[in-house]
């Protein structure tokens, strides 16, 4: 709960009991080192303990970079702990949501659908791929939320948007990618989807993103407009000057069948950034 997703849906869905799993400072991984029998049997009776309805796994290891040099950590927190979940889930008779990613395809194509045959280019979207099989072979009632997001992290731990932001606000250039794309949305707004699906009887996987397909520059440049900064800080590049893990160039996800089934409307790019800048303002009022 004190990592991006995590902290940021524990604000959103503050109105709810709430059971929290906090992941520690000293050692990230420390609190997923649940495969071994005793420590599944304590998470277990941690979880029975609070008899939860629904149980959403936040939990994994989302540096593309860190998962190509540390392959067995990405191993353990993207993919053998999500599979005791879902066991322990299917156990306490929870519905399990667990948070995917939109690196499982190799970016050839725009817009994939749940349907398309995955085909990851690296670790990270080979774990997380192996996770969506294994939860969904061992607890039929979970659901798999592909998605990308943004919003405010947690303090010492900047996000996306805040590196963006903390280096514009300083007159100081972005690097960003011109030729990788995404179709992201806000934690606050896969918040209200998540309580939508929080009293409907669906299982299986489910696309949640924007439908706009936008450039990592793009979205730098979105950034920069609404908070008055200088555009010409946001510097174009191509990933393929930079040596590093293999990466699609288009991570974009169709959301027509999130859409379709919860008859909802999804908030532009824009729409969303203006809310976080409004949401922190008044904060800071």
């Amino acid at each position: 709960s004190n990592g991006l997703l995590g902290s940021n849906l524990t604000q959103y869905l503050s109105k709810y009991n709430l059971g929290l799993s906090v992941r520690t400072t000293k050692n990230i991984f420390e609190d997923l080192k649940y495969d071994t029998n005793k420590n599944l049997i304590d998470l277990k009776r941690k979880i029975k303990k609070f008899n939860p309805d629904i149980i959403i796994n936040t939990a994994g290891l989302a540096n593309v970079d860190q998962c190509e040099k540390f392959p067995q950590k990405a191993k353990l927190s993207n993919f053998t702990f999500a599979a005791n979940l879902s066991k322990i889930s299917k156990s306490v008779n929870a519905k399990l949501i667990h948070i995917s990613t939109d690196h499982l395809f190799e970016g050839k194509k725009n817009y994939y659908l749940e349907t398309d045959r995955p085909n990851p280019v690296n670790i990270y979207g080979q774990t997380k791929l192996d996770a969506e099989k294994i939860i969904l072979k061992n607890n039929k009632n979970s659901i798999i939320l592909r998605t990308n997001f943004f919003d405010w992290g947690p303090l010492g731990n900047p996000s996306f948007l805040d590196r963006i932001y903390n280096k514009l606000k300083v007159n100081r250039e972005v690097f960003l990618f011109d030729d990788v794309f995404f179709n992201p949305l806000s934690i606050k707004e896969l918040s209200k989807i998540l309580e939508i699906l929080f009293n409907k009887n669906i299982n299986g996987i489910l696309n949640v993103t924007s439908n706009e397909q936008i450039s990592k520059y793009d979205f730098g440049l979105k950034i920069a407009e609404i908070y008055n900064f200088n555009k010409k800080l946001i510097i174009p590049i191509s990933k393929k000057e930079l040596k590093i893990t293999k990466r699609p160039n288009n991570l974009s996800l169709s959301n027509k069948k999130i859409k379709k089934i919860l008859k909802i409307k999804f908030k532009k790019i824009n729409k969303m950034l203006l809310d976080l800048k409004n949401s922190r303002n008044e904060n800071k009022n």
